[in-house]
């Protein structure tokens, strides 16, 4: 009797938790502020997000480092770009870090932001990055045209973006960021790559109306029409271990090692 009565709370709990649909809510961070220098070799940039103080090594990389630019609680950014800002997943969700390497062929002094868009909209996590310049106040600028050794040139010919990986909770999961383009900063051509890219539509109007686009798109109008700077943008998907899955493995073992005594 007691073995039915726990059974049937392990039934109760893992279907009522998974069709309850729990997920959290989208949030944000600045990534990475990185200056992109010539350079005759492939440099490694190590991004990322991890859940409280928790020390994580990655790719060869400490990410405690970097803990001020991967953890902003507080500061300007945070105040400007609304309470959705740093870590904002679940407790059962404690880790994602990733890193991307880059090879600029000319001199190219300017800073790039990594900012990282996560969102949970059934049961799959999602990552998104953006690569923008910084304008004079603060706020997130599309990338475009500087003096490079003389003459004006983008920074898509002379900077080559290697691959971007990514391990989340402690290499429970591994993979690379998917579809890295410059994409012109305009609504319409965010919409039209991330069409390409396979999200819905009810995703493509959440991320266009997030603050830090309408300020890359702002900083590329000049009131009538759009120019050509553009935003570096790719995405990763996961698996993410939702309470109902932890719940099951967790009391699935319980009655295992009940029955292993009895016998």
């Amino acid at each position: 009797m007691k073995k039915l009565f726990l059974i049937l709370i392990l039934l109760f709990l893992c279907f009522g938790i998974t069709e309850g649909g729990i997920y959290y809510s989208r949030y944000w961070g600045l990534d990475a502020q990185t200056q992109w220098v010539q350079t005759t070799t492939s440099v490694t940039v190590p991004t990322g997000y991890w859940y409280g103080g928790w020390n994580y090594y990655y790719g060869g990389y400490n990410w405690t480092s970097n803990y001020g630019w991967y953890y902003p609680y507080s500061g300007y950014y945070y105040n400007y770009y609304g309470s959705s800002w740093g870590w904002g997943a679940p407790s059962w969700y404690y880790g994602f870090t990733d890193y991307y390497t880059y090879r600029a062929t000319y001199t190219w002094p300017r800073t790039i932001y990594t900012w990282s868009r996560y969102w949970d909209p059934a049961d799959t996590g999602y990552t998104m990055d953006f690569y923008t310049e910084m304008d004079g106040n603060g706020m997130a600028m599309a990338v475009g045209l500087a003096d490079i050794d003389g003459q004006m040139r983008a920074i898509w010919d002379v900077v080559e973006k290697g691959e971007h990986n990514w391990s989340y909770n402690g290499g429970e999961q591994e993979g690379t960021f998917l579809g890295f383009q410059w994409v012109v900063a305009s609504p319409d051509a965010v919409e039209n790559y991330l069409i390409g890219e396979g999200f819905d539509a009810a995703t493509i109007a959440d991320i266009l109306a997030e603050q830090i686009l309408i300020d890359a798109f702002a900083s590329n109008f000049d009131g009538v029409n759009y120019g050509d700077d553009r935003i570096g943008i790719e995405w990763a998907s996961y698996t993410i271990p939702e309470p109902a899955t932890i719940v099951c493995l967790a009391l699935g073992s319980l009655l295992v090692l009940r029955d292993q005594k009895k016998h």
